[in-house]
């Protein structure tokens, strides 16, 4: 789909500086437990092989190893510049999803007590380990932010996209006839100008087509061009008519719109 009309009215970009001591902690901390969990599968095959044979149990099994599959993806965009906050709610979601998966497996392979009580003390473990801090590192990081922001005419029978990517949409709608937006481009490394050259690697377009208005952010990178090594994040503000329909894409973020956007037919698509 091609879109023809950049928004006209968005002001010149401002580039501004600053400095930041996070906490970090070890990407690791999501991977102690995997051994756990795989011996507490096998110890189940052990202590009742026939139940493992089962297509219920096979079924549980499978979601288990999508689970696996999508923390894999998460962990492989946790970066060292960044405390990754909506990467580590995703992972906290996907931990509690899989410790009561295996607690459906336990129960299905029906057990008795004295081995139960063994492979409870496995599931307690990986339990433990989503609540328990780990080793934390402190980390000097500069950070380069570009901000841009305008204000466009609404009219009825218009529409808004949103297609984000490692980006937080933050969105309400007003009583007005306008859609009004700040985006915020954000770059975080120890190095200044390896932030500054990052930045430039996350594009925000904006356009119409038609009566829709779309904004999306993503990664452009040209011929020879390296992977950012900068924590790289957009942060969206939005504020939209009370009657304007809403879509969000956002890949590996989060959305947070006021509960106000249900008027607008709102679909949020994670």
């Amino acid at each position: 789909m091609a879109y023809f009309l950049l928004f006209p009215n968005q002001k010149k970009p401002i580039l501004s500086y600053s400095e930041e001591i996070i906490n970090i902690e070890k990407p690791v901390y999501w991977q102690e437990g995997d051994t756990e969990i795989s011996e507490l599968v096998n110890a189940l095959c052990v202590a009742n092989p026939l139940a493992c044979s089962y297509p219920e149990f096979k079924a549980k099994q499978k979601e288990l190893d999508y689970l696996n599959e999508k923390k894999s993806e998460i962990l492989n965009r946790l970066n060292s510049y960044d405390q990754n906050t909506d990467l580590q709610i995703l992972l906290t979601k996907i931990e509690l999803e899989k410790n009561e998966i295996v607690k459906q497996m336990i129960s299905k392979a029906n057990i008795e007590m004295k081995k139960l009580i063994n492979i409870i003390a496995l599931i307690s473990i990986v339990l433990i380990r989503i609540s328990v801090s780990n080793a934390i590192a402190q980390t000097t990081v500069q950070v380069v932010t570009k901000t841009i922001d305008g204000n466009e005419k609404w009219t009825a029978g218009m529409k808004l996209e949103v297609v984000g990517e490692n980006a937080v949409i933050y969105c309400e709608s007003h009583p007005g006839n306008s859609i009004s937006y700040e985006i915020q481009i954000i770059a975080k490394h120890a190095d200044k100008e390896q932030a500054k050259l990052d930045l430039k690697k996350m594009k925000w377009i904006s356009g119409k087509q038609g009566k829709t208005l779309f904004m999306r952010n993503y990664i452009e990178l040209a011929s020879g061009d390296a992977r950012p090594e900068s924590m790289l994040k957009v942060i969206y503000h939005i504020k939209i008519p009370e009657t304007c329909p809403l879509t969000i894409n956002n890949y590996f973020g989060g959305n947070h719109c006021r509960k106000n956007t249900k008027k607008n037919n709102a679909q949020i698509i994670k």
